[in-house]
C-alpha cells in the first residue's frame, strides 16, 4: 500500500507540476499579450504625436503663407495707392500748368490787344495832327510833310 500511496503522491506531484507549468505558460502568454498591447499602445501614441506634430507644422506653414500673402496684398495695395496719388499729383500739376499757360496766354493776348489799340490810337492821333499841321503850315507857307 505504501507503493500505491507513493504513486498517488508522485502522480499528484506530477499533476501539480503540470498545473504549475500550465499556469506559468498562461502567465507567459498573458505577459506577452500585455507587452504586445503596451507596444501597440505606445506605437499608437507615437503615431498620434507624429500626426499632431505634422498637423501643427502644416498649420504653421499655412498661417505663414497666409501672412505672406496678406503682406504682399497690403504692399500691392499701398503701391497702387501710391501710384494713384502720383497720378493725381501729376494730373493736378498738369492742370495747374495748363491753367497758368491759359492765364499767361490771356494776359499776352490782352497786352497785344492793348498794344494794338495804342497803335491804332497813335495812328489816329497822328492823322488828326497831320491835317492840322498841314493846314497850319499851309497858312504860314511852310512846306507840308507830304511834300
Amino acid at each position: 500500500m505504501a507503493g500505491l500511496l507513493n504513486r498517488l503522491v508522485d502522480r499528484q506531484h506530477d499533476d501539480l507540476q503540470q498545473v504549475r507549468a500550465e499556469a506559468y505558460q498562461r502567465e507567459q502568454v498573458a505577459r506577452a499579450e500585455a507587452s504586445q498591447q503596451e507596444e501597440r499602445a505606445y506605437q499608437r501614441e507615437q503615431s498620434t504625436r507624429a500626426e499632431a506634430y505634422q498637423r501643427e507644422r502644416e498649420a504653421r506653414a499655412e498661417a505663414k503663407a497666409e501672412a505672406v500673402q496678406r503682406e504682399q496684398a497690403v504692399k500691392a495695395e499701398a503701391r497702387q495707392r501710391e501710384q494713384e496719388a502720383k497720378a493725381e499729383a501729376r494730373a493736378a500739376a498738369k492742370a495747374e500748368a495748363l491753367q497758368r499757360e491759359k492765364q499767361v496766354r490771356s494776359e499776352v493776348e490782352k497786352e497785344m490787344e492793348i498794344d494794338r489799340l495804342r497803335r491804332k490810337l497813335a495812328k489816329k492821333e497822328a492823322k488828326e495832327r497831320q491835317p492840322q499841321l498841314s493846314s497850319a503850315s499851309h497858312l504860314v507857307g511852310a512846306p507840308t510833310p507830304s511834300g
